[in-house]
Protein backbone atom coordinates (compact mmCIF):
# COMPACT_ATOMS: atom_id res chain seq x y z
CA UNK A 1 0.00 0.00 0.00
CA UNK A 2 0.78 3.46 -0.78
CA UNK A 3 0.99 6.88 0.80
CA UNK A 4 1.58 10.26 0.49
CA UNK A 5 2.82 12.98 2.17
CA UNK A 6 -0.31 14.76 3.14
CA UNK A 7 -1.94 10.97 3.69
CA UNK A 8 0.22 8.97 6.58
CA UNK A 9 -0.07 5.29 6.52
CA UNK A 10 -2.84 4.14 8.16
CA UNK A 11 -2.79 3.84 11.74
CA UNK A 12 -0.22 6.45 12.19
CA UNK A 13 -0.16 8.54 15.43
CA UNK A 14 -2.89 11.38 15.13
CA UNK A 15 0.57 13.82 15.72
CA UNK A 16 1.87 13.15 12.71
CA UNK A 17 -0.98 13.97 10.75
CA UNK A 18 -1.15 16.95 12.32
CA UNK A 19 2.77 17.71 11.46
CA UNK A 20 1.92 17.14 7.92
CA UNK A 21 -1.00 19.58 8.08
CA UNK A 22 1.27 22.17 9.75
CA UNK A 23 3.86 21.83 7.16
CA UNK A 24 1.52 22.15 4.19
CA UNK A 25 -0.40 25.25 5.96
CA UNK A 26 3.05 26.72 6.46
CA UNK A 27 3.86 26.11 2.81
CA UNK A 28 0.64 27.59 1.45
CA UNK A 29 1.40 30.79 3.53
CA UNK A 30 4.81 31.03 2.32
CA UNK A 31 3.83 30.93 -1.32
CA UNK A 32 1.06 33.73 -0.39
CA UNK A 33 3.29 35.51 1.14
CA UNK A 34 6.11 35.59 -2.01
CA UNK A 35 3.02 35.78 -4.22
CA UNK A 36 2.28 38.98 -2.81
CA UNK A 37 5.15 40.69 -2.55
CA UNK A 38 6.20 39.85 -6.44
CA UNK A 39 3.08 41.50 -6.77
CA UNK A 40 3.33 44.37 -4.73
CA UNK A 41 7.35 45.12 -5.33
CA UNK A 42 7.49 43.60 -9.04
CA UNK A 43 9.45 40.67 -9.65
CA UNK A 44 13.32 42.01 -9.91
CA UNK A 45 12.34 45.74 -9.64
CA UNK A 46 13.87 47.24 -6.13
CA UNK A 47 14.36 50.31 -5.06
CA UNK A 48 18.14 49.99 -5.08
CA UNK A 49 19.99 51.81 -8.02
CA UNK A 50 22.58 48.72 -9.11
CA UNK A 51 19.08 46.99 -9.66
CA UNK A 52 18.04 49.58 -12.20
CA UNK A 53 17.91 49.00 -16.11
CA UNK A 54 21.44 49.43 -17.70
CA UNK A 55 22.15 53.02 -18.41
CA UNK A 56 25.51 52.74 -20.31
CA UNK A 57 25.37 53.83 -24.05
CA UNK A 58 27.63 51.52 -26.12
CA UNK A 59 26.73 50.38 -30.04
CA UNK A 60 24.41 47.91 -29.68
CA UNK A 61 26.68 45.03 -31.01
CA UNK A 62 29.63 46.13 -28.70
CA UNK A 63 30.91 43.51 -27.25
CA UNK A 64 34.38 43.60 -24.69
CA UNK A 65 36.88 42.79 -26.43
CA UNK A 66 35.91 44.79 -29.62
CA UNK A 67 36.78 48.44 -30.94
CA UNK A 68 33.69 50.12 -32.21
CA UNK A 69 34.41 53.02 -34.44
CA UNK A 70 33.47 56.26 -31.81
CA UNK A 71 32.34 57.25 -28.65
CA UNK A 72 28.84 56.87 -28.11
CA UNK A 73 27.83 59.91 -25.51
CA UNK A 74 26.22 58.97 -22.59
CA UNK A 75 22.78 59.91 -21.55
CA UNK A 76 22.18 58.84 -18.09
CA UNK A 77 24.62 59.35 -15.02
CA UNK A 78 26.30 56.31 -13.84
CA UNK A 79 24.21 54.46 -11.30
CA UNK A 80 25.79 52.36 -8.63
CA UNK A 81 25.80 49.60 -10.60
CA UNK A 82 28.80 51.17 -11.96
CA UNK A 83 30.47 52.21 -9.12
CA UNK A 84 32.13 49.27 -7.40
CA UNK A 85 31.62 48.32 -4.11
CA UNK A 86 28.50 46.42 -2.46
CA UNK A 87 25.66 47.59 -5.40
CA UNK A 88 28.58 46.90 -7.91
CA UNK A 89 26.77 44.79 -10.68
CA UNK A 90 29.97 42.96 -12.75
CA UNK A 91 28.65 42.54 -15.86
CA UNK A 92 27.56 45.97 -16.27
CA UNK A 93 31.20 46.95 -14.79
CA UNK A 94 33.08 45.17 -16.84
CA UNK A 95 31.43 45.83 -19.96
CA UNK A 96 31.63 49.59 -18.67
CA UNK A 97 35.72 49.43 -18.20
CA UNK A 98 35.71 47.40 -21.43
CA UNK A 99 34.06 49.92 -23.62
CA UNK A 100 35.80 52.86 -22.02
CA UNK A 101 39.32 51.17 -22.42
CA UNK A 102 38.69 50.80 -26.29
CA UNK A 103 37.03 53.72 -27.26
CA UNK A 104 37.91 56.30 -24.97
CA UNK A 105 40.55 58.07 -27.05
CA UNK A 106 38.05 58.04 -30.18
CA UNK A 107 36.12 61.03 -31.25
CA UNK A 108 32.36 61.15 -30.12
CA UNK A 109 29.86 59.27 -32.57
CA UNK A 110 28.32 62.34 -34.53
CA UNK A 111 30.75 64.44 -33.28
CA UNK A 112 30.31 67.46 -30.58
CA UNK A 113 32.37 68.20 -27.15
CA UNK A 114 31.53 66.06 -23.82
CA UNK A 115 28.84 66.56 -22.29
CA UNK A 116 28.68 66.64 -18.34
CA UNK A 117 27.76 63.25 -18.29
CA UNK A 118 30.29 62.29 -20.65
CA UNK A 119 32.53 63.59 -18.17
CA UNK A 120 30.15 62.23 -15.25
CA UNK A 121 31.33 58.41 -16.50
CA UNK A 122 35.17 59.34 -17.67
CA UNK A 123 35.55 60.79 -14.30
CA UNK A 124 34.40 57.30 -12.79
CA UNK A 125 36.35 55.46 -15.30
CA UNK A 126 39.64 57.28 -13.99
CA UNK A 127 38.89 56.68 -10.50
CA UNK A 128 38.71 52.73 -11.05
CA UNK A 129 41.16 52.61 -12.89
CA UNK A 130 43.33 55.60 -12.50
CA UNK A 131 44.15 55.39 -16.60
CA UNK A 132 43.45 59.28 -17.08
CA UNK A 133 44.90 58.51 -20.63
CA UNK A 134 42.21 55.96 -22.17
CA UNK A 135 39.66 58.62 -21.72
CA UNK A 136 42.00 61.60 -23.06
CA UNK A 137 39.18 62.32 -25.73
CA UNK A 138 36.23 62.68 -22.94
CA UNK A 139 38.64 64.97 -20.28
CA UNK A 140 40.59 66.60 -23.28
Amino acid sequence: MTHSITTPPAGAPSHHRRVVLIVLALAVVGAIVATAAILTRGFGAASDPAAAPVVLVTQADFQPGATPPCLMHQTDQPNSAYEGGPDSRPPQQLTFLAYYTAVGKLPFCGGGPATDTDRTWAKLYVELTTAADNVSTVLG
